[in-house]
C-alpha cells in the first residue's frame, strides 16, 4: 500500500475465521467512498461496499469513529 501512495500507519490483524471467500473494501460513510475506491483499485479492483458491519461502537452522543476495513478473501489476486 505504501508503494501505491498510502502513508497512514494502518493496523493489521488476522481474520477470526479462515473461510472468507470474498475480498472487499468496506467503509461507513459516503464521504469515505473515494478513499475506499482508491484502496480497492490499488489492490487490483476488489469490490467496495458501504456498511456499518465493522463500525466501532461509541457512546450515545459521541461522534462515530470512521474507519475503512479491507478484507482479503480466498478470491484475492494481487495487482500486477
Amino acid at each position: 500500500m505504501t508503494a501505491a501512495g498510502f502513508t497512514q500507519q494502518i493496523p493489521t490483524s488476522d481474520a477470526s475465521t479462515e473461510d472468507v471467500t470474498a475480498s472487499g473494501v468496506y467503509y461507513q460513510d459516503p464521504s469515505q467512498e473515494g478513499v475506499a475506491r482508491a484502496i480497492a483499485n490499488a489492490l487490483g479492483g476488489i469490490p467496495i461496499q458501504i456498511t456499518d458491519t465493522y463500525a466501532i461502537p461509541v457512546e450515545e452522543g459521541e461522534a462515530p469513529v470512521l474507519r475503512i476495513v479491507v478484507v482479503v478473501g480466498a478470491d484475492y489476486q494481487p495487482a500486477a
